[in-house]
């Protein structure tokens, strides 16, 4: 797929793909949502759809999403995009083999070519092994445990809290660094025009 394809365009490659064997068993390709998707978002990228996801055809709408909004509404975050590794539900929620990822793996990266996204935020260690932490393709990546872990001990606040206020902690940092960088280049792009300026003046005397 060219550089520059639109979401839409992406979306509608999904719809139908035949690329792997979980054609055969899911109701329907799951596709991704969000907020302001164009309005540099961050993006969660989860593991794979499950039971209502592969129903409504919606990523995340089940008791994972909820508690994955919950965490984007805490951290204050309105411009965002959520999405998985693959597009399909594996039989009876297993992980997604390699062969399943590797089919897939395109779709994502046109989604991120597509939306440029300002940080990539993995849910959990099937999402993380592909987009380890640290930087991937320019894009700062950050980590936190799938939702689905914190439902399995309770989905209690006081335990999935403070890896969310730290999750949010990290990404204020690096936007805070980023306009830093931003003040250094602008800074550092007036003085060279000055130097060529006052450079070209004494050519010209």
């Amino acid at each position: 797929m060219p550089v520059g394809m639109s979401l839409s365009t992406v979306r509608n490659c999904t719809l139908g793909c035949k690329r792997c064997v979980l054609a055969k068993t899911r109701k329907g390709t799951v596709l991704s949502r969000g907020q302001n998707v164009y309005d540099s978002p961050v993006m969660f990228i989860g593991e794979a759809p499950g039971r209502e996801e592969d129903e409504t055809g919606e990523a995340f709408v089940g008791a994972s999403g909820k508690l994955l909004d919950r965490w984007i509404k805490r951290m204050g975050i309105e411009n965002y995009y959520i999405t998985n590794i693959v597009r399909c539900r594996p039989p009876n929620n297993r992980k997604p083999l390699r062969h399943e990822i590797n089919s897939c793996i395109d779709f994502l990266q046109w989604e991120i070519n597509a939306i440029k996204p300002k940080a990539i935020v993995t849910l959990g260690r099937t999402a993380e092994k592909e987009y380890p932490q640290g930087f991937s393709g320019g894009l700062p990546v950050f980590f936190i445990y799938h939702p689905s872990y914190y439902i399995r001990l309770g989905n209690h606040e006081e335990q999935w809290g403070p890896a969310v206020d730290k999750l949010k902690e990290n990404l204020d940092k690096y936007e805070e660094d980023l306009k830093k960088m931003s003040g250094v280049m602008k800074k550092a792009t007036k003085s060279a025009r000055k130097a060529r300026k006052k450079l070209l003046d004494g050519i010209e005397d």
